[in-house]
């Protein structure tokens, strides 16, 4: 691209206003971004990475998104708890979504209004507790699995299986980088 100030333009928004008003914010956020830096070009990478973000704010709306009732957050924490046998303390909780416990506290609020969790005394520990994913957590958390998995096949059945395979093996690279920068479990 040469100097001058960038434009970046959506492409045709139809349907889900959460993805047209994405799309929206990456705009404004990609063309606040070339004003702010003059008229010196913008690097290919920065170009790349903000046809990056625009399209992940699209995907996240898609196909793992359609779990209406409740936030990503208490999605992925009932995913954790679905693959524990007993349960685990609220700090174990934190530590292994990166965020603070009192995140973790206000997200398990909503769940156990939901039903999706309780909390129990810790029985190593008479003054610990720890959360359990109820039967119908359970339930709720292995549904929206397996439609954020049928919505996730329907898309890469639109790749060839070299583009879908690569498409993965990227992806993980990518969440790899994340997690070491981040000092995350995966």
């Amino acid at each position: 691209m040469a100097g001058g100030s960038v434009n970046v333009q959506t492409r045709d928004c139809e349907g889900d206003g959460a993805v047209c008003a994405a799309k929206d914010f990456a705009d404004a956020a990609a063309n606040r971004s070339a004003f702010e830096a003059g008229n010196d070009a913008a690097s290919d990478k920065r170009e790349l990475a903000i046809d990056l973000l625009k399209s992940l704010l699209v995907i996240e709306r898609g196909p793992a998104r359609q779990m209406g009732e409740v936030s990503k957050g208490e999605m992925a924490l009932l995913g954790i708890l679905l693959d524990e046998e007993g349960g685990l303390a609220p700090s174990d909780l934190s530590r292994r979504l990166s965020v603070s416990t009192s995140r973790i506290a206000n997200t398990l609020n909503s769940l156990e209004r939901k039903g999706f969790v309780e909390r129990i005394p810790n029985p190593d520990d008479r003054r610990g507790i720890e959360v359990i994913i109820t039967p119908a957590g359970a339930r709720f958390a292995q549904d929206g699995f397996e439609q954020a998995v049928d919505g996730l096949e329907e898309l890469l059945c639109a790749l060839d299986d070299s583009e879908a395979a690569e498409l993965v093996r990227i992806t993980h690279r990518v969440e790899e980088m994340v997690v070491r920068r981040k000092g995350m479990e995966s």
